[in-house]
């Protein structure tokens, strides 16, 4: 499907949307807490500790995520 043509209306009602990449978080908030507030999975343990797992941040989990040394 092209999108030439279409407006930027027509273009996110197709669910096609842009998003810079600066990484950042909310610092006064856990790891787990800033994980759950990215994906919209507040109530899943399950999920959220093998994500975290995934990303070797189970131990960290409770942290507040502006102490990790990319949390600035």
């Amino acid at each position: 499907m092209s999108l030439d043509g279409l407006s930027r209306d027509q273009i996110a009602k197709l669910g096609i949307a842009r998003k810079f990449q600066v990484p950042t978080v909310f610092e006064s908030l856990s790891v787990a807490e800033n994980l759950r507030v990215a994906t919209g999975r507040a109530g899943d343990a399950e999920w959220l500790a093998e994500e975290l797992a995934m990303v070797n941040l189970a131990a960290d989990a409770d942290l507040k995520a502006g102490t990790l040394p990319h949390g600035k």
